[in-house]
């Protein structure tokens, strides 16, 4: 019979497939006992069992050509990590990136937003070369006129304090007049409006007002008072006072709004749903872009309640807060509006001058920020009136406030950014 063999004794490649063997598990067996001093008592010798072997066992080639893949291999780019421990059918996952080596001018240019065609041999070839098949790229849906969800009066269910804003009705920015804040109180105290919040009058825009009252119905009645209409003054409620926006994911992407709201439903307590807008991404096909729906919807919720979650045909859905985002025109390098709906003059992001920033030539070390007049582009991420336009959108929708009352809790900058060494202050 032979050894088994010797689980730490190697093999040369060739000999691999004639070493293979299959031992029956009675030939590893204990040992008989030692027969006794009796000779009645010896115990009968079992019969070797018959050995069998593997007939053309299959050879283990180890110098096997390994597959080159041109643009990656075909797995998996992220790994998931589901965070649905509470059963309750969330779509949400985390999503991390494999780690890639990269060298000091490939991180440095992807923290200052620099174009990534460079001439650095390590991105050339770590990064994976482009398909000209489909490639996707998430961005902000590209922008279109949606109606205004606001409120005509306050309900009795709403919080306070209960804010109206008033703005003239024929003002142009060509006029040349403007109604003072002051004026604007002596125009409330004479026509007899009562229980108005003390200091809350301010100026939020030209000719245009804010004003809050202590209850609704004294809010309500303002908005419908007859001087108003007299002296060309239009009073409305802000959406942000009496709605909320939050995100929801995982809604199927073949589905219209109107099919949305028919089979969602909200918590008790909860305002309904007023408003379903879905979120579209770009993706370039063949080098030709087009917008597609993703399964992510923006919901406008009546009140000033979020909830936590919804419920849709059975399935509980997590409900985030909507972020305003950030928009930057690429025409005159000011926030709020694009390109399309610039009215102003064009100003070269790299330099401030009047003109186009693409027929510009000075390189970035030589960029004069127009915003903050630090030595940066306009478009920079990094730059501190991008940070705070940032910091507004979000006051804005964590604290339900107007533009321009999220803008004065966050002055603006002005003057080039400086570091300064600790070891250069004087003791």
């Amino acid at each position: 019979m032979k050894d088994p063999p010797d689980p730490g004794e190697s093999f040369l490649p060739g000999e691999i497939a004639a070493s293979v063997e299959v031992f029956s598990p009675l030939e590893f067996a204990a040992p008989a006992p030692p027969a006794f001093a009796t000779p009645s008592h010896t115990y009968p010798t079992p019969e070797p069992a018959p050995t069998h072997t593997i007939v053309n066992p299959p050879v283990l080639s180890v110098s096997e050509p390994v597959v080159q893949y041109e643009s990656g291999p075909p797995v998996a780019q992220y790994v998931t990590v589901s965070t649905d421990s509470d059963c309750s059918g969330s779509t949400r996952s985390l999503k991390r990136n494999r780690h890639q080596h990269s060298c000091k001018l490939r991180k440095r240019r992807k923290r200052h937003a620099h174009d990534r065609e460079t001439n650095c041999n390590c991105l050339e070839s770590s990064s994976p070369k482009k398909s000209t098949v489909s490639e996707v790229e998430m961005t902000a849906s590209p922008p279109h006129p949606t109606p205004t969800v606001t409120r005509q009066a306050y309900k009795s269910t709403d919080v306070a304090p209960f804010v109206i804003h008033v703005q003239k009705t024929e003002s142009t920015p060509n006029s040349g007049t403007s109604m003072h804040p002051v004026a604007f109180g002596k125009f409330l105290e004479k026509n007899g409006i009562k229980n108005v919040v003390n200091g809350s009058v301010k100026q939020i825009g030209r000719n245009k007002f804010t004003i809050a009252f202590t209850n609704y119905v004294d809010a309500n009645a303002f908005v419908l008072h007859e001087s108003l209409e007299k002296n060309r003054l239009k009073a409305f409620i802000p959406t942000s006072n009496v709605t909320r926006m939050g995100i929801i994911r995982g809604v199927p992407a073949d589905w219209s709004p109107e099919e949305v709201m028919a089979n969602i439903s909200v918590p008790i307590g909860c305002g309904e749903i007023i408003k379903v807008r879905r979120l579209n991404f770009k993706q370039f096909i063949n080098g030709s872009p087009e917008w597609k729906p993703s399964q992510t919807i923006v919901v406008t919720f009546d009140g000033q309640i979020l909830p936590k979650r919804v419920f849709m045909c059975y399935n509980a859905l997590s409900v985030d807060l909507y972020i305003y985002p950030t928009i930057q025109c690429y025409n005159c390098c000011r926030f709020g509006h694009t390109k399309l709906q610039c009215r102003s003059k064009p100003r070269c992001f790299k330099c401030g001058q009047d003109h186009t920033g693409d027929s510009c030539q000075i390189s970035e070390d030589r960029a004069s920020c127009c915003l903050c007049t630090g030595y940066h582009f306009a478009t920079s991420k990094s730059c501190p009136e991008f940070v705070r336009q940032k910091e507004i959108k979000s006051t804005m929708s964590n604290s339900c406030l107007s533009y321009a009352e999220a803008s004065k809790l966050h002055p603006q900058v002005k003057g080039p950014v400086q570091l300064i060494s600790l070891s250069a202050l004087p003791v």
